[in-house]
């Protein structure tokens, strides 16, 4: 009985975050920004001009 209470819960969750992405356009800039990148704090700021940097 929880099992179907927790499935049925994300499937709605889910649904949800589908059915705003896809009928509130001026959500999906937010929805699709990226946010939480933690791999690229470890990365030295790129500078532009300095031939050792890969950008």
């Amino acid at each position: 009985m929880a099992v179907n209470l927790v499935v049925g819960f994300a499937t709605v969750l889910v649904v949800g975050c589908f059915v705003l992405w896809r009928f509130w356009p001026r959500g999906r800039t937010w929805i699709e920004a990226p946010k939480y990148q933690p791999l690229d704090w470890n990365k030295e700021p790129s500078r532009h001009g300095d031939p050792r940097s890969p950008n």
